[in-house]
């Protein structure tokens, strides 16, 4: 027979059970920001991590599109020395369709992948996390990618130029409001690949509110690693880079270059983004870093983030967490191919301090792609960039990598690096970042 429960057991379950139907809801703080309840916004938000292994931090979700239901999730950390003044950097992966997250465990974040006693996906701190000295600010852009969602399922995906640009907008004008002190700090937007094309838009909205008074927003400059800003450009001089370093012949490079225009043509007519003819081609490498054969560790990442552990922590909810969008990707192929305006990159190359950064061994943004975009952009200082030379960035005896620095642009190629480079060289990456916010580039001192 069944013994009765008693009253204090029924009580215990009651709160179980009601903290756990909390505890699974995601945490929409819009609607506290609109009713001023600034500080309890904060509060709900606090990522509270027993462990100490995840930093003091804020996590949550805020409402971009009130009719379609749109939230994006994001993930602040205060910079981890207690420093007020430290720049508030916001970081946006590009693909496009992919996570922050992904550059947060494999780059630059304060945690990196490991694995438990038992061989499990784990994590861990990052010493030289740029979370240490900077204030962090990982966003899942755009909605369908990370935790970010729809209540409208798929109706909800914008991957047109205007929509997103106005949904990271309406995310930043919400983030300030809630964190009303970051005003005070300079800012700087950027990522990787495709996400230039986030930043940059965002970027230039805000320059224009600048420009009529309506903000006071302390916009300082544009970054970005393997910087995606002329699709066509870039992809044209593909192979070019592995013809110089004699991975393909000469025969080899002319048949494949054709072959990427005719590819291209058709892609940006029946708008598909398929470049998988680029990956085929070169499946003997790791296009990510070419000089091994490693590629980034998406399922480990999916896995950490999928725990319920962590969505608890970081108030998400049940939502699923889509590391790198198929839905996304493939709805971006028009975007992908329209280059980046050139009103909005002459206008922050002229204005803002802008840093363009790649990997000597990243086998997508090759330099080759890039100084073809670099050098047709019509900026006022466009001859002297076009004229200028590279200087060696070393430490005594060891090459960190090469830069040119032409006004307000700071362009860094990083030696022993691919496409991850905060995973590659994790100090030199600091170390550029620290040198672009303080001097505009590599202060290089020792010859």
């Amino acid at each position: 027979m069944r013994t009765p429960l008693s009253r204090d057991s029924i009580l215990l379950i009651l709160i179980i059970s009601l903290f756990n139907g909390v505890a699974n809801q995601p945490l929409h703080l819009t609607p506290y920001l609109e009713q001023g309840n600034i500080e309890t916004a904060r509060k709900l938000s606090l990522v509270d991590d027993l462990t100490k292994v995840i930093p003091t931090s804020y996590s949550g979700f805020l409402t971009v599109d009130q009719l379609l239901k749109n939230h994006l999730w994001f993930w602040f950390i205060p910079a981890m020395n207690s420093d007020p003044k430290a720049p508030l950097v916001i970081w946006l992966t590009g693909g496009p369709g992919c996570s922050s997250m992904l550059n947060m465990f494999y780059g630059n974040g304060p945690m990196k992948l490991t694995k438990d006693s038992i061989g499990k996906d784990a994590y861990e701190r990052r010493i030289n996390s740029w979370a240490q000295t900077f204030s962090m600010l990982y966003i899942d852009n755009i909605v369908g990618v990370g935790y970010s969602h729809s209540d409208s399922g798929k109706r909800g995906l914008k991957t047109s130029k205007n929509d997103y640009t106005q949904d990271l907008y309406d995310f930043t004008q919400q983030f300030y409001v809630m964190f009303p002190e970051m005003k005070q700090n300079d800012v700087y937007i950027g990522g990787s690949g495709f996400a230039l094309k986030y930043a940059a838009s965002v970027a230039y909205k805000i320059h224009e509110d600048i420009q009529a008074n309506r903000s006071n927003i302390l916009l300082k400059g544009v970054y970005a690693g393997s910087p995606l800003i002329d699709a066509k450009t870039q992809l044209r001089h593909f192979f070019q880079y592995y013809y110089s370093l004699g991975i393909i012949t000469n025969k080899e490079l002319v048949e494949y270059t054709r072959e990427t225009e005719t590819i291209l043509v058709r892609n940006e007519k029946t708008q598909v983004l398929d470049i998988s003819f680029l990956v085929y081609t070169l499946s003997n490498l790791s296009l990510e870093n070419i000089n091994t054969f490693a590629w980034s560790p998406d399922v480990e990442i999916r896995n950490i983030m999928s725990a319920d552990t962590m969505k608890f922590l970081f108030h998400v909810g049940n939502n699923t967490f889509e590391l790198c969008s198929g839905d996304v990707y493939s709805q971006s192929a028009l975007d992908f191919y329209l280059p980046l305006p050139e009103l909005e990159l002459v206008t922050l190359l002229d204005n803002y301090m802008v840093l363009f950064y790649t990997g000597v061994f990243d086998g997508v943004i090759s330099s080759p792609g890039l100084e073809a975009v670099l050098m047709a952009t019509p900026w006022s200082l466009q001859s002297a960039y076009n004229a200028a030379r590279r200087t060696l960035w070393r430490d005594d005896d060891t090459v960190k990598g090469y830069y040119t620095h032409v006004g307000h642009l700071c362009r860094v190629v990083l030696h022993n690096a691919g496409m991850y480079m905060s995973n590659d060289q994790p100090d030199n990456t600091v170390h550029m970042m620290e040198e672009f916010f303080q001097y505009g580039c590599i202060l290089n001192t020792s010859h």
